[in-house]
């Protein structure tokens, strides 16, 4: 685009632009995953799971989620754009055809990217193993004979009563 003629400061807000836009979609999966997510574990609850009609995706944490996504696509996008709209076009390809250039920037992201991804994947990775491990494990609880149950007091239950020495039932 730059060598077309366009502006560098065009240049560098439309690629800024397309970050924002590339992390607001993907804050958008994002939040899609999330929904599917809590209506797999509202179908998978049990029965007496407490507050199951509760689960909910928060509006102010999904618009949060959104904001982050959005500045996440900024900040990744406005680096690599002041940096291609800096050098000229000879400068920027001779970098990538062959020179060593000054792309010490983009090995390091890619290095400290890749280790990141690697220590994610790992600990996704044991955590899983420890999940399943513990769905094995048994509690030390014998169930068997035993009754369950739920006891609802009304909400005045706890309150003093007007004209009454002391508090209410603690």
């Amino acid at each position: 685009r730059f060598s077309l003629g366009v502006g560098r400061l065009r240049l560098v807000r439309q690629i800024v632009v397309e970050s924002a836009l590339l992390g607001l979609l993907g804050g958008v999966v994002g939040l899609g995953v999330a929904h599917a997510c809590m209506n797999v574990v509202k179908v998978m609850a049990p029965p007496g799971f407490p507050r199951r009609a509760d689960i909910a995706l928060d509006v102010p944490v999904a618009v949060f989620a959104l904001g982050l996504a959005v500045l996440a696509g900024v900040l990744v996008g406005a680096p690599a754009a002041l940096l291609g709209a800096r050098d000229s076009v000879n400068k920027t390809w001779s970098g990538v055809v062959g020179g060593r250039g000054r792309n010490w920037l983009s090995r390091l992201l890619v290095v400290s990217q890749t280790a990141m991804a690697l220590v994610l994947g790992v600990g996704a990775a044991l955590f899983a193993n420890s999940l399943l491990r513990l769905n094995q494990v048994e509690p030390g609880i014998d169930t068997d004979g035993l009754a369950y149950m739920e006891v609802r007091l009304p909400r005045s239950y706890g309150r003093a009563r007007p004209g009454s020495v002391g508090g209410g039932c603690w």
